[in-house]
């Protein structure tokens, strides 16, 4: 800002007024951007810090000194933190935020299968998701008809399998099955 500045000489009793331009480097207040969830699909997440300041800034990532970047590209949840300074005046500026993850992957009881014979000609195969609620639940099943439930039906000896994904957070997990 500008700023006035009054001196009276005491000799002759004269004013003098001076008019400052007055420039206070600082940072201003930090923010990181709210990152997404790391999950089995988005393995790794951007951190982006803002106001973008590019002159006479270093940052400092969770003690990475020296840094000039103003995103930070984390793959594991924890907090994490950035320092801002000021090279010519040493002032700074902090910020900080959480990051998640889910990478929880489908458990599941699995229907035991049992001899095909004479008189037991088809097996229904069934999966049982007990961490997930199914409305969020894909069924991919290798070897049968491509059904996309829980269930299906085996009418030949073989191994089956069928892989469970959970359409929150894009883990899946793959279930066998033997038919003898």
């Amino acid at each position: 800002g500008f700023y006035t500045h009054k001196t009276t000489n005491p000799e002759t009793g004269q004013d003098t007024i001076r008019v400052l331009a007055l420039e206070v480097n600082t940072i201003p207040t930090l923010t990181i951007s709210t990152p997404e969830v790391i999950n089995c699909k988005n393995t790794s997440v951007v951190l982006t810090l803002s106001p973008v300041i590019t002159s006479d800034v270093l940052y400092s990532w969770n003690g990475a000194a020296g840094v000039e970047e103003l995103t930070y590209k984390v793959d594991s949840k924890g907090v994490y933190n950035v320092i801002a300074t000021n090279t010519v005046t040493g002032c700074s500026a902090s910020a900080s935020v959480s990051v998640s993850e889910d990478v929880l992957q489908p458990k599941a009881v699995l229907s035991s299968a049992n001899r095909l014979s004479c008189s037991v000609k088809t097996l229904t195969l069934s999966v049982s998701v007990t961490n997930t609620p199914a409305s969020l639940l894909t069924y991919e099943w290798a070897g049968l008809d491509d059904s996309h439930t829980y269930s299906n039906l085996a009418t030949a000896n073989g191994d089956y399998s069928v892989k469970v994904k959970n359409m929150t957070n894009f883990c899946e997990n793959e279930f066998k099955f033997t038919v003898e």
